[in-house]
């Protein structure tokens, strides 16, 4: 005989209540876990610790709860974690050879719910879980395998730069290859910053498509709560709650627009460095007036990812160096060329100047990526009158070739 479904509090008022506090265990996991993961400098270790350490608060019998977490053949789980027959498994792969799962686990049988004892909740709870896990580990992986080419490429510079040092004719009969090997180079670095590009806008793609879903279904489930409050009293509860949901759905499409601006892409590089503009003011409170217009619809992705990367790290450096209360950031194109200009009212440094020939790592790293396509970096720089960069770029730009 088929066992009967064990249902919430019959009475309208203590199933309302019932509900809303195994939904704000859920939501405050979900904000836990967040926190968690955006710190990157702590061991990965570490970091999934603390995660199991907030897992069986989180489900209806925290008492008798057990959680387990593996990946790339690492176990970890809470200290009464074993195997029953009352456990939730979700797996996540990270890419073609690093996969985990997370599992959740009751060392007792209790009632039947949704799925055995656990709640249609706690299932969603598990797979929004296994997803962060997911994209944190493939950010970990990204960090280190972008870590490692830089270890490589200053190794490769220090070694070319000591055999060069060694005589003149040395010198002279290496000229053409290491004409050949700055080319290379500098296309090894465009490419890593599209490459990154690329990652970013995957990440904000599976951000957008899975957390910011399994936000909105919470926000839709909590609406129908919302109909029992005025019931039981709980209104102010359920509006909290639903105030929370709103900010952190907001935080999922601002960290979304960050990633990767949508609109570069849809709209084109006018409205995107108008939309970088706008970031900067509520970001960091820089006055950025923005004058982007008469720009050609369509650069193509390498273009555009070049030259709104540019204007942006342009815009950090007033943020970071200049001391400025108010950026100019206008672009336009003349005679078969695209220009973008970053202006300030900073306090200036001559110094900069000597910047665009390799004594400042960013704006040298903008100039050599400007060189693949043929574009310049310029820059004026007085004490006290503000800094001007001025990035010029031919309409159809030719990449170099080693």
């Amino acid at each position: 005989m088929a066992k009967a479904k064990i249902t919430p509090p019959a009475r309208t008022r203590d199933r309302t209540r019932w509900q809303l506090i195994e939904r704000i265990k859920e939501l405050t996991a979900l904000h836990q876990t967040a926190g968690i993961l955006r710190e990157h400098q702590v061991p990965a270790g570490q970091t999934v610790k603390k995660i199991l350490d907030i897992i069986p608060p989180a489900w209806q019998h925290p008492e008798i709860t057990g959680a387990r977490i593996r990946y790339g053949g690492r176990e970890y789980a809470t200290a009464n974690f074993r195997a029953t027959r009352w456990t939730l498994r979700r797996e996540f792969k990270v890419d073609r050879r690093k996969s985990g799962s997370i599992e959740v686990c009751y060392l007792k049988r209790r009632p039947d719910m949704d799925q055995g004892p656990f709640l249609a909740e706690e299932l969603a709870l598990v797979e929004t879980l296994a997803e962060l896990l997911r994209l944190y580990f493939h950010g970990r992986l990204y960090r280190e395998a972008l870590e490692r080419m830089n270890r490589r490429l200053e190794h490769l510079v220090q070694k070319r730069t000591a055999q060069l040092a060694g005589a003149n004719l040395s010198l002279r009969r290496e000229a053409a290859a290491r004409q050949r090997q700055d080319i290379q180079l500098r296309n090894l670095a465009s490419e890593l910053v599209l490459a990154e590009a690329r990652e970013r806008r995957a990440i904000a793609g599976d951000l957008h498509d899975h957390i910011g879903q399994a936000l909105a279904l919470v926000r839709r489930k909590l609406q129908v709560l919302q109909g029992y409050s005025a019931f039981s009293g709980s209104e102010r509860e359920v509006e909290s709650i639903r105030d929370l949901i709103d900010q952190i759905i907001q935080y999922t499409r601002t960290l979304t627009v960050e990633l990767s601006p949508p609109v570069l892409y849809e709209l084109g590089l006018g409205p995107a460095l108008a939309s970088l503009a706008g970031q900067f003011r509520k970001k960091h409170g820089l006055a950025v007036t923005a004058g982007c217009e008469g720009l050609p619809p369509d650069l193509g992705d390498d273009a555009g990812i070049t030259l709104y990367t540019a204007a942006r790290e342009l815009l950090a450096n007033v943020v970071k160096h200049s001391g400025a209360r108010n950026a100019w950031l206008t672009a336009g194109a003349g005679p078969g060329t695209i220009s973008i200009t970053v202006r300030d009212d900073g306090s200036g440094c001559p110094t900069l100047k000597t910047a665009c020939d390799g004594s400042g790592f960013g704006l040298f790293s903008i100039r050599e990526r400007l060189k693949r396509y043929g574009g310049t970096l310029s820059l004026e720089s007085l004490p006290g009158k503000g800094t001007s960069a001025t990035i010029t770029m031919p309409l159809k730009p030719n990449k170099e070739k080693p």
